[in-house]
């Protein structure tokens, strides 16, 4: 839009103030729709694309960039959801501007990292040009503009819960056949080396993945007789040449996506197993399995050893060592498994709410978590014995070859609001995370003396605003569940 809009500013058709008036009306219909002031999960899909680069790879940051963002922030508006693309040389200005933004309160940005998600788009078989159009669907999930959906938010992993089925098998009140069985992965009972261990929990995984694809692959394949989409298919490469709707595979590219989630659960509970078991040799398999069973009670001294080593996210090389290996092993499986239109799926640690509510179905795990409790989020750490600064978590990412996951992943962090942290501090915080290699960012600038008080008082805290994940909401609105998940980021934060 910057050339109509510079256009009618000389020609006198239009002032800025003109301008942000239009987009503030433009913007503004999606909030009234999904009653954003009491609305307690107001998910509305609505995201748009700000700063990256074009086609030719040409930085885009100019003067209405900078008025939808503040456009977007002086009417306290929701929607569309603030995807701002940026990369280590990033105009300053604009990193200021979103940092100025996030510090006072406004927090509705998803920043996605062009140095890490246009080269996994191109690995992924996309050209150059493709790759530097890359939008986003519904939340952070990627999709290349013009040429594909990926149906990133379609199939979601439980990694945990995985691990959970190989070290405490479900029990069974009746008899299942074996379709139904088939699922389920194997027991791991007694192997001699972490080596073989690591092999069965990743054959378990394997397995699960593919009946679940396997599904998939069979419910998604009649989309387009039952829910058809000859407007959209319209717009994407491939669909009019073909006489196909996109979800016949009628779009140039036909990728699918699958969520992977628990990651840094999975990463802690295998590190107890290798260094606690078969390392060290202080704590056995079935002392383990007993533990977990009896959900630690009765276990604390142990529960509290294994939560003492070191953990995913402190920028240990061993553990980071052990992350990678995983990240790569799923990937590389991942990508093997055929998708519904023609293509492929890809991996995924764009989780959603995801480890929350697929927590709650996860028994307790090797790393120290309870029964139910919440499972990492995305990329991040655990909550129970927080990093000590995000350099340690940015290290760790930088370990990480996320190339191999053009469905992006995503680090949710929660720091302080106003004055305690400079803009130029938490502008210099973005680009650093660009350049050790951080696909997606997502940080929440909050007070939690006010979030405490919006418990007790919430007529007085009806603009606070709070990122949960893909959305942002007020945080009075939301349910006690999840403002005490948001309280207890800003507990682990401190």
């Amino acid at each position: 839009l910057i050339d109509l809009y510079r256009a009618d500013l000389v020609a006198g058709r239009l002032t800025e103030a003109e301008a942000r008036d239009l987009l503030a009306r433009w913007m503004l219909p999606t909030d009234m729709k999904f009653h954003i002031e009491d609305n307690p999960w107001p998910e509305t899909s609505t995201c748009m694309e700000l700063g990256g680069c074009d086609a030719d790879g040409k930085k885009v940051w100019n003067e209405l960039t900078r008025v939808i963002i503040e456009t977007h922030r002086d009417y306290g508006l929701f929607n569309p959801k603030l995807n701002c693309r940026f990369s280590t040389d990033s105009p300053a200005e604009y990193l200021d501007l979103i940092s100025r933004t996030l510090l006072e309160g406004h927090n509705h940005f998803a920043l996605l990292n062009d140095g890490v998600l246009i080269p996994a788009l191109v690995r992924s078989g996309k050209t150059e040009r493709e790759a530097r159009l890359y939008v986003n669907g519904g939340c952070q999930e990627t999709i290349t503009e013009g040429v594909e959906h990926s149906a990133g938010a379609f199939f979601y992993f439980n990694l945990a819960r995985t691990l959970d089925l190989c070290l405490q098998p479900a029990p069974q009140p009746r008899e299942f056949n074996e379709e139904e069985l088939r699922p389920l992965p194997e027991t791991i009972e007694k192997p001699p080396s972490f080596e073989e261990f690591y092999a069965e929990y990743l054959a378990g995984v394997k397995r699960s993945l593919q009946v679940g694809a396997e599904w998939s692959l069979t419910l998604g394949r009649e989309q387009w007789r039952i829910q058809p989409c000859p407007f959209f298919s319209t717009t994407l490469e491939g669909c009019i040449e073909k006489g196909l709707d996109y979800s016949q595979g009628g779009a140039k590219y036909n990728p699918s996506g699958i969520a992977l989630v628990g990651m840094g659960t999975v990463v802690d509970s295998l590190m107890v197993v290798k260094k606690a078991v078969y390392e060290e040799g202080w704590l056995t398999l079935e002392e383990l399995r007993k533990a977990l069973t009896d959900n630690w009670e009765g276990h604390e001294e142990l529960r509290a050893r294994v939560r003492s080593l070191t953990r995913y996210g402190h920028g240990d090389p061993e553990v980071d060592e052990l992350a990678a290996r995983l990240v790569a092993d799923l990937a590389a499986y991942v990508q093997t498994l055929p998708a519904e239109r023609g293509g492929t799926f890809q991996g995924s640690f764009f989780v959603y709410y995801a480890f929350s509510s697929m927590g709650a179905h996860v028994c307790a795990t090797p790393d120290g978590r309870g029964d139910g409790d919440l499972m990492t989020q995305g990329v991040a750490p655990d909550r129970v014995t927080a990093p000590a600064s995000l350099s340690e978590v940015f290290h760790t990412l930088s370990r990480l070859d996320f190339l191999d996951y053009p469905g992006n992943a995503v680090l949710d962090v929660q720091l302080p609001m106003g004055p305690a942290l400079p803009v130029e501090t938490l502008s210099a915080t973005i680009r650093t995370f660009a350049a050790l290699g951080g696909p997606t960012l997502q940080l929440n600038c909050v007070s939690l003396e006010e979030l405490l008080d919006a418990c007790v008082h919430p007529d007085q805290h009806r603009d606070l605003t709070v990122r949960i994940s893909g959305l942002s909401a007020r945080f009075v609105c939301l349910t006690e569940a999840v403002q005490e998940e948001i309280i207890g980021r800003a507990m682990a934060a401190v």
